[in-house]
């Protein structure tokens, strides 16, 4: 997931967003949400998940709305600074929509936001980094709750592992995954991430609310809502079955390699399972310059493809950034690379 400058999407909504608006306003279609920062929660029984048959080394719930020790929220958009009631994520006790209610998967509190919190370039970029964790041993995996509204605008989530709770250490890290969060409106989810790989460790893990196209009038996002976290144990893959061999435990699309690159580079990317994908080259702009990979069912495992720099043509790029985008049926992906001639 990149962190690149909001030039790239800034620019392609001058030309898109004018007829957008006005053919139809995203905004109307989306839940109305209401929050309760404080309020008394009444007593409430919810079906069990699945129990997790591991143990647990570390967990957290969250019991008010201040941000307990340890913890990390970023605003890496920036949006606050431009509106103050644009805020990254924050620990509320209840959201009321017109026809249901969030309230926490456990404890008192949990973390919400709302694609209104998207700066003014329509980026949404906030992170939720959990404090230092117990040294990972093989078998570990980490567990959290979410949910979304998950109509008509999808949202999103990344997770990512790093040495120290900074945008810096995170987007230099691991990417774990990048997953569309299930709904409906009130419901959780739990999701599961074998942490095998950084055994020996003390790390942290960050869960990134990032869309590129979000906010009032973007074509994606709406609210999404974190809750219960916890560290376990146990000598078996977290769902309880063994992967295949060669087959990765994430969607992850990797930094190309050379960057910056002449004349040619060779991008990877990953599928945990059969998936209908697509991945191209797209300028500043947003305009597409090749397709490298045209839509097509894909095998589980490890791909890589080279781009000679050049358009689908055959004609040579000029020097300039570019960035290459992955799209499945579930995911999406857009990174970075630097063509020099």
């Amino acid at each position: 997931m990149p962190h690149f400058p909001t030039l790239f999407h800034a620019t392609l909504l001058l030309v898109l967003t004018a007829a957008t608006a006005v053919a139809q306003n995203p905004e109307a279609s989306r839940r109305s949400a209401t929050i309760h920062r404080t309020v008394q929660l009444p007593s409430r029984e919810r079906p069990p998940m699945e129990p997790l048959d591991n143990t647990v080394k570390w967990e957290e719930t969250f019991s008010g709305t201040a941000l307990p020790s340890g913890w990390t929220v970023l605003d890496a958009d920036s949006s606050g600074l431009s509106d103050s009631s644009r805020v990254a994520w924050e620990l509320v006790q209840q959201v009321d929509f017109t026809d249901t209610t969030v309230v926490p998967e456990s404890g008192q509190s949990f973390f919400f936001s709302s694609f209104l919190n998207a700066n003014d370039n329509y980026l949404i970029d906030e992170w939720v980094i959990t404090p230092l964790l117990p040294v990972i041993e093989p078998g570990d995996s980490l567990h959290f709750y979410a949910g979304a509204v998950d109509e008509r605008f999808k949202d999103s989530l990344a997770v990512w592992v790093g040495t120290a709770p900074t945008l810096d250490s995170m987007i230099s890290g691991v990417e774990l995954a990048y997953f569309k969060v299930d709904g409906p409106v009130g419901a959780w989810t739990r999701y599961s991430f074998s942490l095998a790989e950084f055994a020996g460790q003390r790390v942290h893990v960050g869960v990134n609310y990032y869309h590129l196209d979000g906010g009032r009038f973007g074509n994606h996002s709406d609210h999404i809502w974190l809750d219960h976290f916890i560290l376990t144990n146990d000598s078996t893959i977290t769902t309880g079955v063994a992967p295949a061999a060669g087959v990765p435990l994430s969607f992850r699309l990797e930094q190309n390699y050379p960057n910056p690159f002449n004349p040619a580079t060779t991008i990877a990317f990953e599928l945990m399972a059969p998936e209908r994908i697509r991945l191209e080259v797209l300028d500043l702009l947003g305009r597409r310059v090749a397709t490298l990979v045209p839509e097509r069912r894909q095998a589980a495992g490890r791909v890589t493809v080279r781009w000679d720099g050049r358009n689908d043509n055959g004609d040579p790029m000029p020097s300039a950034v570019y960035f290459y985008r992955l799209t499945g049926e579930r995911f999406e992906q857009t990174r970075r690379m630097i063509l020099l001639r």
